[in-house]
């Protein structure tokens, strides 16, 4: 009935108000360490000391993503952090950063209140790969938090629909043109009912150019063509072995293989190369040089992709701090 029901949202809302006022007073003690912030310089007061689900934010801003059953609480995030962990069926929580009106959601089915019945992110976490927002409502600060489990955070660069955008122009000796596409979805179709097919290309303004290719192919250094896009075919996830000397060039006169990629940060480039087959081995660091616009200043990632690499005895170069790279062992 209406009255069972707001007397159990009642008492909800007692035990919510319960816990923001017990972690609100905690926050000046040891177990709350509200001055930690995450990789992207953002100040997050969820980071609690004591054993617990290992949770990596989901890029963006806002609630997670995608995912569905799920319960809301007046609480700040360190009370839902808390409550995630104590509850088994929990996978994420998101929650505002709002210390006088904080909401926090739980994304479970336990007391489920909220699209119940969509439960497939519960067994598949990796299902929630961002946060959104709509900019209103306080969201547009609010950060979700995932327990990925044992197979870990998604790939850094989207796979999103088994595809991986490529920022910069792929080459193929072998592109083969399908003049009957109309759009990108029918462009991409001509890729996906090719089980031989790796990367397709198209143009925005005229989709009778667009374009599939097999392997081999190579990533450029160069953009696009005017109007033009494309993506790859991603490839099964690889694990990656950090090399403790520098990966050099391979035998042979024809050139370095090493081209230089856009990336924000090395899971973004180690990204990049683990969804794409041709890539074998990355290196790069935070970019002192700012190599891509040069007589700037820069806040990149220089990253180098390479589909072919020398392992060597030298110590890595001094081309930027903590310059390192990494090989794919499959």
């Amino acid at each position: 009935s209406e009255c069972s029901c707001q007397s159990i949202m009642s008492k909800r809302m007692q035990k919510s108000t319960a816990l923001l006022v017990v972690f609100s007073s905690a926050a000046s003690s040891s177990k709350l360490r509200g001055d930690i912030h995450d990789t992207e310089g953002t100040l997050i007061a969820d980071r609690v000391e004591r054993s617990g689900k290992d949770y990596t934010r989901a890029s963006g801003n806002g609630w997670c993503a995608g995912a569905g059953a799920r319960r809301y609480g007046q609480m700040i995030c360190a009370g839902a952090k808390i409550m995630c962990d104590e509850d088994n069926a929990c996978v994420a929580y998101a929650c505002n950063h709002h210390d006088l009106a904080p909401v926090a959601v739980l994304y479970t089915s336990t007391e489920c209140t909220t699209d119940c019945n969509e439960t497939a992110y519960l067994s598949n976490p990796q299902l929630i790969t961002k946060a959104v927002h709509t900019g209103d409502s306080g969201w547009a600060e609010a950060t979700c938090h995932v327990a990925y489990g044992s197979a870990g955070p998604p790939w850094p660069y989207s796979c999103e629909g088994g595809y991986m955008n490529s920022s910069t122009a792929i080459y193929s000796a072998a592109w083969q043109l399908h003049g009957s596409a109309s759009n990108q979805a029918e462009c991409k179709a001509m890729c996906e009912n090719n089980a031989n097919c790796a990367a397709w290309k198209g143009n925005a303004s005229n989709w009778s150019f667009c374009y599939t290719t097999e392997l081999p192919f190579a990533r450029t250094q160069s953009g696009w063509p005017a109007g033009y896009t494309g993506a790859i075919k991603c490839t099964t996830r690889c694990p990656f072995v950090v090399s403790e000397t520098e990966l050099g060039d391979p035998a042979g006169d024809s050139g370095s293989p090493w081209t230089l990629q856009p990336a924000t940060s090395r899971k973004h480039c180690e990204g990049q190369c683990a969804a794409d087959p041709t890539c074998v081995a990355y290196k790069g660091a935070k970019d002192t040089g700012c190599l891509l616009t040069p007589n700037q200043e820069c806040t990149d990632f220089t990253c180098y992709l390479t589909p072919a690499y020398a392992n060597t005895t030298a110590a890595w170069e001094a081309d930027g701090p903590n310059w390192s790279g990494a090989y794919k062992t499959c």
